[in-house]
């Protein structure tokens, strides 16, 4: 494992340790991941990773799945074929443990075409600036270069987002009373999936405390909820990172809710204070189904500025007998590692 995140770390320039990779790769309740490595003499050169996790249809059937996780080849051995021999193991380990479909997220989609995998769509980038000099900073700094022309075009984004949020959400009314604590969001009780065509992550509470609560890369994760007459209306999983820009990690909706409550929900946790010092504030969306299409126009019109530029989906499906559209794939951040 040393081995392992000393190479990860010396190509990422990160800090993993022990204790991250545990969680990440043997905590996940569907099962340890299987790992794979490449090695020339003696050192690591290659890693490939799959974290088994459990897919659930709106109708409540799983689906045994894994996701693509650590795909790293040593610069110095590139052009090799380690990436293509390293994924013809893992597709052959994660067969023999009856994994029905591998999926995951990159920015390099040729290599994973040639894989056979899917690309159908990508991740849009929703942002609410709080902050104007300091979102625009931070989002500059997240390329190691960029031209005048680009800062240019950012801060005019941010400036624009700021003005939109301004705008739509105004001045706050009264708070909606707001409570705090996880909230499982597969079963009987709260489904997050409205249509039985539809599938999702599994997130029962075994999930939520892999993900969120026993996660050692941030200890401000949260949720909080709106209720009314006793039914959950709303509920937003969130973190907040140290340099104070706010992830919104899953955001459920009830099928009734529109624009005007959701309204009052975000002036609402406006008031928070980890949130109200928040410098900017980040969502994942997708538009590639009529759930996630909604959560985007919902949040568009309180404040939220859109983008096409995000992360693909990769999807490929091992078992011939699972028939499963990506399209119907409900997503959100918490398909994500959870490791920024």
């Amino acid at each position: 494992m040393n081995g392992i995140n000393a190479f990860y770390n010396a190509v990422y320039g990160k800090h993993r340790d022990e204790n991250q990779f545990n969680w990440e790769y043997n905590s996940a309740p569907a099962g340890k991941a299987i790992y794979v490595l490449a090695e020339y003499k003696g050192e690591i050169v290659g890693t490939q990773a799959a974290i088994p996790y459990f897919l659930i249809t709106g109708s409540g059937e799983k689906i045994f799945s894994a996701k693509s996780e650590d795909t790293l080849v040593s610069p110095a051995h590139r052009g090799k074929q380690i990436f293509e021999k390293m994924y013809a193991c893992l597709f052959e380990e994660c067969k023999k443990q009856n994994i029905r479909v591998i999926w995951g997220f990159t920015y390099a989609d040729k290599p994973f075409k040639k894989l056979g995998f899917d690309i159908p769509y990508k991740a849009c980038m929703g942002i609410l600036v709080r902050e104007l000099q300091q979102a625009a900073l931070y989002f500059v700094s997240l390329a190691a270069k960029r031209s005048t022309k680009e800062q240019f075009g950012i801060y005019a984004l941010s400036l624009f987002s700021k003005l939109k949020a301004t705008v739509q959400l105004g001045f706050p009314g009264s708070p909606l009373s707001l409570v705090s604590g996880a909230v499982e969001l597969s079963g009987a009780g709260n489904n997050y999936l409205h249509s039985t065509s539809d599938f999702g992550l599994l997130l029962d509470a075994d999930f939520l405390n892999y993900r969120i609560r026993n996660n050692p890369y941030n200890a401000s994760y949260n949720t909080l909820s709106y209720y009314q007459d006793n039914q959950l209306k709303i509920a937003m999983t969130y973190s907040v990172s140290e340099n104070r820009v706010c992830y919104i990690i899953h955001l459920y909706l009830s099928p009734e809710v529109r624009s005007g409550l959701l309204k009052q929900f975000m002036q609402s946790i406006l008031r928070v204070k980890e949130i109200k010092d928040s410098k900017v504030i980040r969502f994942w969306g997708f538009n590639h189904n009529l759930q996630n299409q909604k959560e985007v126009q919902l949040l568009s019109a309180c404040g939220f500025t859109f983008i096409n530029k995000g992360i693909n989906l990769v999807w490929k499906t091992l078992d011939s007998s699972v028939i499963l559209n990506p399209a119907n794939f409900v997503l959100s951040r918490m398909a994500s590692q959870g490791t920024d």
